[in-house]
């Protein structure tokens, strides 16, 4: 978009100025090289020989007494100016009679003002030229005394104050150009008075007020620049007069108004600049008659309506803007007629229908805009006659379809935008031949397949944006080697491969995102070379290994996120010399060890994430540092000590979650004084004492959790604590306070010192003492005995050495690990490879034979550097989940082992593989039936049930895929893999995050709430529903805030109908509202322009989401006969087409799951025609018939006994009778008239009842009939076919009163 700004805004001037030199060069030379002329005739009647030495003298005197009020450095570069003879000076040029005629100091950098310079002692100078210098100051009003002036040139100055009216009065002036100074007030009307001027420049100054009218007198003018002002007002339309003028420049103003149709009268016009104003209205169709017309801007206006089909007729048109403005309607076809154009600029407005496919005619084109508009359908193959295209921009539109393959063809392509459009398919393999791009956006699309293999092989790509589509397969290999690239962003899409192997080194990228992605690998230390870089995002993936401390190497980084990975190792402290870093996020993953103590030195950074990691150690003081963090996350850790009173230092603090650690001690008192905060998370520590009293006076603080630690004491004196849930504040010692969910605190508290109280005191401690004795030695005899039984036990069993050779060996598994731990070693051979049965992300599965009928799976985790394990988190959540789980259908735990040398699993082995193994190979997928299938769904179903339902703890599996359903030799489901498995505390904050392998989340269950400020926002979203988010229906619920969330109700969208097929004697209004009581509640505010559809009409319905939409109704017609209307809807999201509802899709149908897979497509009873195709107002021709309502007053009996109600007989899917309104005063039948070789006229139609409207009346209809049917004939002849035939016209017949 920079690159056409700069073309409309920079291209013009340097035109004009091009041409203002050459002029100005050919006048100088005409003046000082031409031996005889007019110049030398005048000069000799201003002066006489005996007057030369007095004339001489004075204007030497003039010019010396201005250069001396000049600046030292001005009159160092004016040092020839010495003596009487002028004629010598630099700059300064004779007549023949030694007379000053010309002064030309252009760049000479003078610094002064012109009031000192005596105009008068120079009356024969006829040129001024003073340009790009430093003068300051008004223009004197004694420069009018310039009589014989025609060459005026103060541009580039610093002049300011208003125009003298007195300038004006050189009425020789053929050239005035004030361009660029600090002139202000309004162009004073005088300015008609120069009727010879042929150049007015007086741009790029502080003008306002509007344009005088008598501007229309200087009928001499050719260029016309007054640009970069503050004028206003309506273009006046005696520019129309100006027949001569070639350039029109008046942009960047405040003009208002429509463009004058009398514009049209400047056929000499060549380049027309009207933008960044204030127009209004249509563009006027007189630009048509514009044939000489170069340049054309009218962007950035208010201009509205069609652009006129006129602008065909501007053969010589080279570049042509109409961005932002409110243009609608089709692009027209004679767009392709242009064919001298090379910039098309129609971006930002509310065109819509397709691209034209005369657009393909433009072959000189190399930049064409289209983006930000409401276009539709596919990309036109005939873009690919465009061979000479460099810049092309579909971006923002409703285009669909694929991209076609002739845009290969666009060889010299160097920037190409098509994102946020419906576009899919893949890339073509034609894109490999566009080698010099340099920008490529694909984004926000639904293109699937892989990317373009050779976008960077000309080595110029810069941009690359192709986030949130379907894309595939790994990076582009010639990415690899692309050393000019600057930004890209690839996140979102289902992209794959070894980040380490398929990225290098960048010196110019300044951002790049990977995230929401499928790459693995580690991050590589080519990072640290990428000395640009300023973002680098690459969280949501499977990348593993240690952070290379290279990354400390990029000097501008500023973001780095690198979270839901699998990162291990510590952080390095070389991050901390990123000086620049105002984002450091490296949550969840399974980072160790202490927080950097360099992490003070980012003193820029703002938001710290370390959140869900294995961190230890505690919180390091030299945090206070980060004197700018607005949120800090340290949760989820095993962080130690208390909370250090620094952190009371960091005043912008918004968000500080310090959850789920092992943090003791008091709260600080200085976490009080953190005046910004606004969340504070300090739940399910160990946190004790009281909440100290400073946080009261936290007025920003809106929400608080300090629940699971031993707090106590009353709540500070504060709304967040005082509205806090019962969750945010439970499992405390002792709080008390105003708070709902705990008790009031006693008012007044006294300890007592008197003797009678102490006494009291000492009777409760003589009570209580022998009964707390006698209960501590009860548990200890407990123990005792219980330890005595224990060692009976194992002596018993170790007495029988058969039962351990030949038992149950994992009977013994708790007293004697090392023996079983040695077993499977040597039944796995030390883990070869030959044993093992899967490899997955945290480690290998071995199959292990442990004695006679005894075979166990063994999973091994993977090891890192120091015997330690990869994933240690994963093997303690595993473990947790799996003690709390008994269920038939989740894998049985023998026990495990955790060793330096090895760490492992031991479950029971389960024969029949993975669900995925089983449904990879095709003949096992088809013995594996229907009945089967369910069954392993009911199993999966149950044991999900008891986990969520069932178990002390709630468990949340988070990993739930065909590759960790595992299935025994009688096809019985068994849920494996609790790597990433969550205990869900109950009434407390639990927070997960998608984890293992992403698949199909179910639609209809994800609520988020939108926050607006302005109800007008919100009125206009609700309108222009239907929304949807990958074709899926987005359902919107206006809530109201005393409305429980849990209590809306999601099931109301309102939709365009289309109602077809009606006949034409009943097409009217009300008629349409009464046959969509069907389909839900019409909307009755809805403009009635809004309803017309030419054939059929759109009416706004609101529906029942969980009901099938309806296809149509049937109706019966007075005279017996039945008939169907259809009924389309207007951009539908995804649709059942088993059911028709808008809920779910068709794999989620409960006919599809039923069936059991044995429907066909045959049985759908919905398809794509159900969708509206979309809708382009028709235009309309009008047949005014006289004489009808005189007649209609003779058949006003006739009538009441011969039209009956029109009645409907209802169907399944139909409602009930639909009833016409009273006939109005006026009566407008709409209808489609079709006279082609069909050979049907009005009458065959049966357009209008014979027995209502009387002989008359069909006689006027036949006669328009034929009349039609003639002008369809002569086309026939001329163009092979009939008009009306191959464009359907829509004709309102009005009938009014005679």
């Amino acid at each position: 978009m920079k690159v056409m700004t700069s073309l409309a805004e920079k291209s013009l001037p340097n035109c004009i100025n091009a041409l203002i030199r050459v002029l100005f060069t050919t006048i100088i030379i005409i003046l000082v090289l031409a031996p005889s002329s007019q110049f030398t005739i005048s000069s000799s009647f201003a002066t006489s020989p005996p007057n030369m030495v007095t004339m001489m003298e004075r204007e030497a005197e003039a010019l010396l007494e201005w250069k001396a009020s000049l600046d030292n450095q001005s009159q160092f570069r004016l040092s020839s100016w010495v003596g009487n003879t002028t004629c010598h000076w630099v700059g300064i040029a004779c007549n023949n009679f030694s007379s000053i005629s010309h002064i030309n100091l252009p760049d000479s950098f003078l610094k002064g003002t012109l009031h000192t310079l005596r105009f008068s002692s120079l009356h024969s100078l006829i040129s001024l030229n003073l340009s790009d210098n430093l003068l300051y100051g008004t223009i004197p009003s004694h420069l009018g005394n310039l009589s014989k002036l025609i060459y005026l040139d103060l541009s580039g100055n610093h002049l300011s104050g208003r125009i003298s009216s007195e300038l004006f009065q050189l009425t020789n002036l053929h050239i005035l150009n004030l361009h660029e100074n600090n002139i202000t007030g309004s162009i004073p009307y005088q300015l008609g008075k120069l009727h010879l001027l042929n150049e007015l420049n007086l741009s790029s100054n502080g003008l306002s007020g509007s344009i005088p009218v008598s501007i229309g007198n200087l009928t001499n003018l050719i260029f016309l620049i007054i640009y970069d002002n503050k004028l206003s007002g309506s273009i006046p339309h005696q520019l129309g007069n100006l027949t001569p003028l070639r350039i029109l420049s008046l942009h960047h103003n405040i003009l208002s108004g429509s463009t004058p149709a009398s514009i049209g009268n400047l056929g000499n016009l060549t380049h027309l600049e009207l933008s960044v104003n204030k127009l209004s209205g249509s563009i006027c169709h007189e630009i048509g008659m514009l044939g000489s017309l170069v340049w054309l801007n009218l962007g950035k206006n208010n201009l509205s309506s069609l652009i006129p089909t006129s602008i065909g007729n501007l053969g010589n048109l080279s570049v042509f803007y109409l961005d932002n403005n409110k243009l609608s309607g089709p692009i027209p076809q004679e767009i392709g007629k242009l064919g001298s154009l090379r910039v098309l600029g129609l971006y930002r407005n509310n065109l819509s229908g397709p691209i034209p496919t005369s657009i393909g005619n433009l072959t000189n084109l190399s930049m064409l805009s289209l983006s930000d508009n409401n276009l539709w359908g596919s990309i036109t193959s005939s873009i690919g006659n465009m061979k000479d295209l460099t810049i092309l921009e579909l971006f923002m539109n409703q285009l669909s379809g694929n991209i076609p393959l002739e845009i290969g063809k666009l060889k010299l392509l160097t920037s190409l935008r098509l994102f946020k459009n419906d576009l899919n398919g893949s890339i073509p393999i034609e894109f490999n031949n566009l080698t010099y791009l340099k920008h490529l956006a694909l984004e926000q699309n639904m293109f699937s397949g892989y990317l373009p293999q050779n976008v960077c092989n000309g080595g110029s790509l810069q941009n690359f944006t192709a986030y949130n589509n379907y894309f595939i397969g790994s990076i582009p290999i010639s990415l690899r080697n692309c050393t000019s690239l600057v930004r890209v962003r690839l996140e979102g899409n289902q992209l794959t491969g070894n980040l380490s192997e398929d990225l290098g080194i960048y010196p110019n990228l300044i951002y790049i995102d990977l995230s929401y992605n499928n790459f693995y690998g580690e991050l590589s230390q080519k990072w640290g070379q990428c000395q640009s870089l300023q973002s680098l995002k690459i969280f949501n993936n499977r990348i593993s290994g240690v952070i290379p401390p290279e990354l400390g190497r990029s000097p501008k980084l500023q973001v780095l996120n690198l979270s839901f990975n699998h990162l291990v190792g510590q952080i390095p402290k070389e991050l901390g010399k990123l000086k620049s870093l105002y984002i450091l996020d490296l949550g969840d993953n399974q980072l160790s060890g202490g927080i950097l103590l360099e992490i003070g030195m980012l003193s820029n950074l703002q938001i710290l994430v370390l959140s869900a990691n294995n961190l230890t150690g505690s919180i390091p003081k030299q945090i206070q540092g980060c004197r700018k963090l607005l949120n800090l996350n340290l949760s989820k850790n095993k962080i130690r000590g208390g909370v250090p009173t620094e952190i009371g230092n960091m005043q912008s603090i918004q968000m500080l979650d310090l959850s789920e650690n092992l943090l003791i001690g008091k709260i600080p008192p200085q976490l009080g004084e953190l005046r910004s905060l606004e969340i504070l998370n300090l739940s399910h520590n160990e946190l004790s004492g009281s909440i100290p009293t400073t946080f009261g006076e936290m007025s920003s603080l809106t929400n608080v959790d300090i629940s699971y630690n031993c707090l106590e004491g009353p709540l500070p004196n504060n709304k967040a604590f005082s509205e806090a849930s019962f969750g945010a504040l439970r499992n405390n010692k002792g709080l008390c306070g105003n708070a709902s969910s705990l008790k009031a605190c006693p008012s007044y508290i006294t300890w007592s010192k008197n003797v009678g109280e102490k006494r009291r005191n000492k009777v409760v401690i003589f009570f209580v003492v022998p009964i707390l004795g006698t209960m501590v030695l009860s548990l200890i005899v407990v123990g005792i005995l219980y330890a005595f039984l224990k060692r009976l036990r194992l002596r018993n069993k170790l007495s029988n050495p058969r039962e351990e050779k030949n038992g149950n060996m994992f009977a013994i598994w708790s007293y004697d690990g090392k023996m079983v731990y040695e077993r499977i070693l040597e039944a796995t051979e030390e883990f070869d490879s030959k044993h093992c049965v899967g490899v997955g992300g945290c480690g290998s599965v071995y199959k292990a034979y442990l004695q006679p009928g005894q075979v166990v799976a063994v999973k091994k985790l993977h090891s890192i550097q120091d015997n330690e394990i990869t994933n240690a988190k994963a093997f303690e959540s595993e473990i947790h989940a799996l003690l709390e789980i008994k269920h038939r259908n989740v894998v049985k735990l023998y026990g495990f082992c955790s060793h330096p040398r090895h760490s492992f699993l031991v479950y029971k082995f389960l024969e029949g593989g993975s669900l995925k193994e089983l449904l990879s190979n095709k003949e096992e997928a088809i013995n594996f039936t229907w009945i089967k299938r369910a069954n392993v769904v009911k199993g999966v179903a149950d044991a999900l049930s008891y986990m969520h339902h069932d178990c002390s703890l709630p468990i949340v599996h988070r990993d739930i895929s065909s590759k960790n359903i595992l299935l025994d030799s009688e096809c019985v489901a068994h849920i494996s893999d609790f790597g990433t498995a969550r205990l869900l505390k109950p009434d407390s904050s639990n927070r997960t995050s998608f984890a293992g392998t992403f698949g199909y989340t179910a639609p209809g269950v994800h609520i988020l709430l939108f926050v607006f400020d302005n109800r007008e926002e919100v009125e206009k979203i609700l309108a222009l529903q239907p929304w949807s988010f990958d074709k899926h229906l987005v359902v919107l619920c206006r809530y109201e805030n005393a409305i429980l969330i849990s209590e809306l109700c999601f099931n109301k969208v309102s939709l365009w109908v289309q109602i077809h097929d009606i006949p034409i004697r009943i097409l009217n209004r009300g008629m349409d509202e009464e046959i969509c009581d069907i389909v839900g509640e019409v909307c009755k505010d809805t403009d009635i322009s809004e309803m017309e559809g030419g054939n059929f009409f759109r009416v706004r319905v609101t529906v029942d989401v969980t009901f099938s939409l309806c296809r149509g109704r049937r109706i019966s017609l007075e005279n017996g006969e039945a008939g169907w209307v259809s009924l389309k809807y207007k951009r539908l999201p995804i649709i059942c087409y088993w059911c028709g509802c808008l809920d779910h899709v068709d794999r989620d149908c409960d006919k599809w799951i039923e069936s059991e897979g044995s429907l066909s497509q045959e049985d759908q009873e919905y398809g794509p025609w159900i969708c509206a195709s979309p809708y382009v107002m028709p235009r309309k021709s009008v047949i005014k018939v006289l004489g009808y309502y005189e007649f209609r007053k003779k058949l006003n009996d006739k009538r009441a006994t011969t039209v009956s109600r029109m009645m409907t007989t209802k169907t399944p899917m139909d409602s009930a009778p639909a009833n016409h309104k009273k006939e109005t005063e006026s009566v407008e039948v709409v209808g489609r008239i079709n006279a082609g070789r069909n050979g049907k006229n009005l009458e065959q139609m049966g357009v209008m009842d014979s027995e209502l409207f009387g002989k008359e009346f069909n006689d006027k209809i036949r006669d328009i009939d034929r009349e039609l049917q003639n002008i369809d004939s002569e086309a026939a002849k001329n163009h092979g076919e009939g008009i009306l035939n191959a464009r359907v016209t829509c004709v309102d017949i009005n009938l009014e009163k005679g």
